[in-house]
């Protein structure tokens, strides 16, 4: 959802002050995916799944998506890359998005996955967070 995508970015790039992830990255925060040109360490975050909640009618009042946040580095440890997570996690656990339209209602992390690719020996952190909200 546009909406969601476009406050996750809002908050990314909040400003004065730019947030500690904001720099921590160089303001290289993607969605979906990044330019085959980007330069590490940088961010993407893509939508997972879309989870509606019907209320009684049939009517959808709640809605939650899994959004992922995945980080990339490529230094010989994984020391920027879990710098980078510990600023993401500042930034969005439990944060209050500002969803245009919608009333917001929770963003949850939910897990985190670290991993050095084998064969590029680029580092990745991926972070699932669940944001909540409801149209009324």
């Amino acid at each position: 959802m546009k909406v969601v995508f476009t406050a996750i970015y809002t908050l990314f790039s909040a400003t004065p002050p730019t947030t500690a992830l904001n720099t921590a990255l160089g303001g290289r925060f993607y969605p979906y995916e990044a330019p085959e040109s980007a330069t590490y360490p940088y961010c993407v975050y893509s939508m997972v799944s879309d989870i509606p909640d019907y209320a009684f009618g049939g009517k959808k009042d709640v809605s939650t998506f899994r959004v992922q946040f995945s980080l990339y580095s490529q230094k010989s440890s994984a020391v920027e890359v879990l710098n980078a997570y510990e600023n993401l996690k500042t930034l969005f656990d439990g944060c209050k998005l500002s969803v245009t339209g919608y009333t917001f209602l929770s963003c949850i992390r939910e897990n985190s996955v670290l991993y050095r690719h084998p064969e590029t020996n680029i580092w990745q952190h991926n972070t699932d967070y669940l944001i909540s909200i409801s149209t009324t």
